[in-house]
């Protein structure tokens, strides 16, 4: 698990990765994956990973994932995203919905 915790946070702004919010295993970043500052949670799936090494644009980028107010955002078993994959995830009415 470190060595996974290692690789995950080496791809990361680490600064703003929200481990309270996150529940599932850490997904594999084999490129840069920043976090929103949003205040929703995420859960991960096992095996998702985010890059994909025979894709155009391979650790040339970010992928960038932000749960917005309270949404959240899930992501199943097995998904891997291309490289500089955007995910954004807001309750409808902008958050205002409780």
């Amino acid at each position: 698990m470190k060595k996974i915790l290692k690789k995950f946070k080496s791809w990361c702004n680490t600064k703003r990765i929200p481990y309270s919010r996150i529940s599932g295993p850490l997904p594999f970043a084999y490129q840069r994956l920043v976090f929103g500052e949003g205040s929703g949670r995420y859960f991960f799936g096992p095996k998702v990973s985010f890059g994909w090494k025979d894709a155009a644009g391979f650790k040339e980028g970010v992928s960038f994932i932000n749960a917005r107010d309270d949404a959240y955002v899930r992501i199943e078993n097995g998904v891997v995203f291309n490289n500089n994959a955007n995910i954004c995830a807001e309750l409808r009415g902008g958050g205002n919905n409780r």
